[in-house]
Parts: C-alpha cells; structure tokens; sequence
C-alpha cells in the first residue's frame, strides 16, 4: 500500500480562549491518497469547513500533527506555508471566485501566473484545462456569459493549473441542481484517476456518494466513520470502527457481521457497482507528470441510456445509470482530456426556455417602443406639423374672411370678394379639422392607458426571462 499524501493524527482546533473558547475539531485522524475521491459529509457546525483549512495549511491546529509526503509541518511559517500551498494544493469553491471582468481562460492562466508558467505556454496550457473539463469552446467567455455548472468547471480548472497532488473542494455542488452537481462530481472523480491527485469534497449532497473511493462522516468535531465508498475497486468495508452509539442507532440496512450500514453507504451501494462499470471504462493514460495508473484499460466508449457500449466491443446494459448520467463519451487520446469525454449536460432545455422568453422580452420591448417612440418620430412628427401649419392657414383665412367682411359693409369692397374671402376660409377650416382627425387617429394609439399596459406587459416578460436565466445559472 503507498504512502498517503497527507496524513492528520489527533488534530485538535480550538476557537478563541477563555470563556469563550469553542472547541471545532476534537482528535481528528484522516489521510488522503493520491487517485482517490474522499467524501466529506456532516451537519452545519459540525466542523468539515475547520477540518478542511487546516488539511489546506489556511489554519493551523491546536494541537496534533500534519505530515504532507511524509514531512512534518509543525514549526515551518507561514510564507513556507503559502510557498506549500501553491506548490501543491488547488481549492475549489461553492460560489466560484472567478474574476467577471477576465474570460475563462484568463481566470485559469492566472493561476498558472502565481505557479510561474512560461508567459507564452500560459494560454494554451489554459485551453488544454478547460479542455479537460469540457468546457473548452467556452474559453472565450466571461463568467457572466456561463451558466452555473460551466462556471463550477471553469473554478476547477484554475484548480488544476500547475498540477497540484490535492484538491480540496468546499461545497463544490451546493449552488448547482442535482444533474449538473453530479456531472462536477464525475469529473472530480475522474480526475483523481487521470490527474493521479488526492480529492477531497466537502459537500451535504448524498448525491455524491456514488463517485466517492472514500466516505468520511464528521459530527461535533469528531470523524465518526471513515468507510470505503462504493465507487472504489474493492467492496465497502469499515476503515474504522465508531463508538458512537448515535451513529448506530441513525444507520439503516445490515452489513457483513450484523454491522449496520449508514444510509448513505445503503444508497452508495446501489450505485457503486455501475460507477464501477463506468470507472472501468475510462482510460488509464494519465498526464504526461504522472504516467499511467495500472487497472483502468485504454478504451473508447459510449454510455447513454443506462447502455455501456465500448467502442467495438460488446454492451454492458446498466439500467440505472439512465437517470443519472445522460450521455458520457469517453475516449483514451491525450488530444480529448478527461472532463471533456464527462456527461455532455447542456442544459439545451433551460437555454430554450430562456431564449423563448429574451423573445419575449424583445417582443414587448418593440411594442412598447412603437407606442412610445416609433410612430411619433416620424408619422406623428409630421402629423403634427401638418396639423400645425393647417391651422395657421385656418386661422390666417379666418383673418381675411372677417377683415373682408367688415370693408363689404363699408362698402370698401364688393359683397363677392368678401364671399370668396369666407370660403377660401372655409377650405382652410376643413382642411385644419382633417389634419387634426390624421393627427388623433395616430396619437389614439399612444394612450396613456395602452402605455400602461405595454409597460406591464413587458415587465412580467422581463421577470419570465429573469426566472428563466436563474434556473440556467443554476445549472
């Protein structure tokens, strides 16, 4: 059996002095092996976050002792800590931190900046990242443009940069929907075989459970259990064995020699046979740093529909795989990286339903806007100035007619000049009140009422495409 990468023996954490101490992390022993997911599970408080920073050397113990490749940490200060960290650790995050205002290759090369890559291999080892994970043809992208999955995937590649020997992931599926959360998990997974790094998630998802190699279950700052999950090539066993009569007395279904089995070991195990099968399938190639793990063949092949079909081979029918992987190619060449060959979820559903309400977004927009603006710039304008100048005409007309009509009396002109006077007033009159009629038929349709309504109608499309990006980014 190899050497763990990192070993913790009775770490012990406590918070603050005096009154106030509180005590989050009680003899907490656990190791981590290089090409192995381990699984951290347990409720809020119960200290995974603290057990976390301090296997990240973000915190130091109160007492214990941590050994990475087999080298004591105790003593060393704080920059060879930091020099530690970006040396050998990659962190992933539940909200992503990537940087809005950088594209997604951008946000990966800098961490491969802080590991001092050449200035000229930076991007295209960047790409090579992205590619990784699949979400190369996204590298051009900024995080506002991605969905929720796609930026989880983008984290994890900046996690990579420079290869690190472990990755430590906080809540990695939390602010993700169950299909896409899962799809983040199969890829930490298959690059714990592929990268040959040790991977630890932190996460309240059972979900999870079937990729796990390791199972670890921490409550009150204590490791309760610590089992094989069901994704590794032995069958599940106990690592340790708890004392904790409360741990007992919450598991369900028996295991060999009458030993109950936790819930989430009861639910692994189903699946633990077809995530097998899937493991099986991917191939052994691993980067060019680590060279190739034995027991994991070269081999193409398709997974979809719950039917394992190696390329050229003969099909391996899983039927519960269906509601748990779409569709998986995975494929041994080192020009298609592992995360690209993982469960092609391109949330094509959400994307329709956000693209039918944009429409309808620009739909309403447009009406609103030819109520408010599009009509009146031209038609309206010109209506109005029509309008304008027929009733100055009119009123000019009018003029004439009553000034003739005063000189006739007098008898300064004939009766005729000043009838003729009155009609061409007349004329002018008419031809104001059809000016006016052209310009309220067109304003008729600008309302303050129909504004009114054009203005509703568009904001409940702006909330439907709003609920439609939120369950997109989600994803």
């Amino acid at each position: 059996m190899t050497s763990p990468i990192l070993a913790l023996k009775d770490i012990e954490l406590i918070y603050g002095s005096g009154a106030t101490a509180f005590q989050a992390l009680r003899g907490a022993s656990l190791t981590l092996e290089r090409g192995a997911l381990t699984v951290m599970f347990g409720p809020s408080g119960s200290g995974k976050t603290s057990l976390l920073q301090v296997m990240g050397c973000q915190l130091r113990p109160t007492a214990g002792t941590i050994r990475l490749f087999g080298g004591a940490l105790e003593g060393i200060t704080q920059d060879e800590l930091a020099r530690l960290r970006l040396a050998h650790y990659g962190f992933v995050f539940q909200h992503y931190h990537l940087f809005p205002a950088l594209r997604a290759w951008e946000n990966v090369a800098i961490a491969l900046d802080l590991k001092e890559w050449p200035r000229e291999r930076r991007r295209e080892e960047a790409q090579n990242l992205l590619r990784m994970v699949g979400v190369a043809e996204l590298a051009e992208r900024f995080p506002a443009q991605l969905s929720g999955g796609q930026k989880q995937r983008v984290a994890i590649a900046r996690a990579l940069g420079g290869n690190p020997d472990i990755l430590l992931a906080d809540e990695p599926t939390a602010a993700l929907d169950g299909k896409t959360g899962r799809g983040i998990t199969a890829v930490l997974h298959v690059l714990a075989r592929k990268r040959n790094c040790a991977v630890l998630v932190v996460s309240h998802d059972p979900r999870v459970v079937p990729f796990a190699d390791r199972v670890v279950q921490l409550e009150d700052g204590v490791i309760v259990d610590d089992r094989y999950g069901p994704a590794r090539c032995t069958s599940p066993r106990r690592m340790q064995t708890p004392d904790s009569p409360k741990l007992l007395r919450s598991t369900a279904g028996r295991g060999t020699g009458g030993r109950r089995r936790a819930p989430w070991v009861t639910l692994g195990v189903v699946s633990g046979a077809l995530v097998l099968g899937l493991a099986l399938t991917i191939t052994a190639s691993s980067s060019n740093e680590h060279g190739p793990r034995a027991g994991f063949p070269t081999t193409d092949s398709i997974i979809e529909g719950g039917v394992v079909t190696p390329l050229g081979g003969t099909r391996v029918i899983i039927p519960q795989l269906s509601g748990i992987i779409a569709k998986i190619y995975v494929h041994s060449g080192d020009s298609v990286k592992t995360g690209q060959l993982l469960a092609e979820l391109d949330n094509a559903d959400y994307r329709a339903a956000l693209a039918a309400a944009t429409a309808q977004v620009q739909l309403r927009s447009a009406e609103l806007e030819k109520l408010r603006h599009g009509a009146r710039s031209q038609t309206i304008e010109q209506a109005r100035a029509v309008l304008h100048e027929a009733q100055a005409q009119e009123a000019l007309a009018a003029n004439e007619a009553e000034r003739r009509d005063i000189l006739a009396r007098r008898k300064l002109i004939s009766t005729e000049q000043a009838e003729q006077a009155r009609a061409e007033a007349a004329v002018r009159r008419a031809q104001s009140e059809k000016a006016a009629a052209a310009y309220a038929e067109l304003v008729a349709g600008t309302r303050p009422e129909d504004i009114a309504a054009a203005t509703a109608a568009l904001a409940v499309a702006v909330a439907e495409r709003d609920r439609a990006a939120a369950q997109l980014e989600k994803r």
